[in-house]
């Protein structure tokens, strides 16, 4: 128990040191003569953009540091460069002309084995967000996909003068896309169904839409009639929870006050921007994946054994029945980026962390502690 317990505390404060490492590099960059840098008026700040151009000033500069290095973490985890540009005048260009030469200047990709760059390209003075698609990548990011992501995701927090959030969650939409990619699976595109209306598509490789900052967002929240709130309430068992929060975020996931989930997890969900496009990436991540669950008289572990990148659910057993507890998730597991496995298990100090966290299984050379019978197959990692 003891070993056990010091690999979880090691887990841990390995998540703590990657983070730290992080922001040293980043710090060390700084003073690297050989990176491409930016000066920005306050403080005269000198800030290595490798992946991020912000001549818009767009984001604040803590988020231009946390962007590079999430994103320099994807390019060493998936072979894929992906480039963030803000620009506040296309000097005559249309946002297509304009996002395929800066993909060009770049050369975005250029350092990976194939064309495998993704480019971020918002004008602040049009209005317009373009992600141009490099062709390494044209098989994994259909336009349609493309176009849903800008259209349903990002165009809503950019509405919500949330470009940060549209950004970083689109691009971990396209990351999970990749990863699945990696490892041989197709593009489903049924999680898209659960939209009614349909986003017009540029031609060739990306997609283009209006997505201006400040102007009405249109994000989940819809609230249900007393009589769904009665469907969504608590279940038989854990696998007919899961399944009922499968229907839940098929509906739009619109009203998180429902007894289907624990009041903690209520009062999380309350506090959750989504938007439609976020709840389809979701979906994608566990719809019509293989699972088993792991019962402990109360308790309940649901975990994966056709996908590698979903970490496990947990549910609670009350009077009335089976209730999920997403903020059991959220305490007992780690999201990871740039190694050969994406989430880990965490001591979160809680009644699961007692019966399931301390029967995890160390996995790979970085101390990743997994479930013994899930899916625990790693990511190619970049050479």
């Amino acid at each position: 128990m003891r070993s056990l317990t010091t690999r979880l505390r090691r887990v841990r404060k390995t998540t703590i040191a990657l983070a730290s490492l992080l922001l040293l590099i980043g710090m060390r960059a700084l003073h690297d003569g050989r990176a491409r840098e930016r000066i920005f008026s306050a403080g005269r700040i000198l800030l290595p953009s490798h992946h991020v151009d912000d001549r818009a000033k767009v984001l604040s500069f803590w988020d231009r540091a946390r962007f590079e290095q999430y994103l320099t973490r994807v390019q060493d985890e998936s072979d894929v460069d992906m480039r963030l540009v803000f620009a506040d005048d296309l000097h005559g260009a249309t946002i297509e002309q304009f996002a395929a030469a800066e993909a060009e200047a770049m050369r975005m990709g250029a350092e990976g084995r194939e064309a495998r760059g993704v480019l971020f390209a918002y004008d602040v003075r049009g209005k317009q967000l373009r992600i141009e698609v490099g062709y390494g990548l044209e098989k994994y990011f259909p336009d349609a996909f493309v176009g849903f992501l800008i259209t349903e995701n990002a165009r809503d927090f950019f509405a919500a003068e949330d470009a940060r959030t549209g950004v970083f969650l689109t691009t971990r939409i396209l990351q999970s896309r990749i990863r699945d990619a990696a490892l041989g699976g197709d593009f489903d595109p049924r999680p898209l169904e659960i939209l009614k209306e349909r986003s017009h598509v540029s031609g060739g490789a990306g997609a283009t839409a209006a997505t201006p900052l400040g102007a009405s967002a249109a994000f989940v929240g819809e609230r249900f009639s007393p009589k769904r709130h009665r469907y969504f309430g608590p279940q038989p068992s854990p696998e007919d929870a899961f399944e009922r929060y499968l229907e839940w975020l098929a509906a739009g996931a619109g009203d998180p006050d429902v007894s289907l989930f624990t009041p903690e997890t209520q009062l999380f969900l309350a506090d959750y921007t989504m938007t439609r496009g976020y709840v389809a990436y979701m979906l994608m991540q566990i719809s019509g994946k293989t699972y088993r669950v792991e019962r402990r008289e109360d308790l309940a572990m649901l975990y994966f054994t056709s996908t590698p990148f979903a970490s496990p659910c947990f549910f609670r057993q009350t009077r009335a029945g089976w209730q999920m507890d997403i903020t059991a998730e959220m305490h007992n597991t780690a999201e990871l980026v740039g190694l050969p496995y994406t989430w880990s298990f965490v001591d979160g100090g809680d009644d699961f962390a007692n019966e399931f966290v301390t029967e995890a299984t160390p996995v790979g050379p970085n101390g990743v502690l997994r479930w013994r019978d899930g899916d625990n197959r790693p990511l190619p990692m970049r050479d």
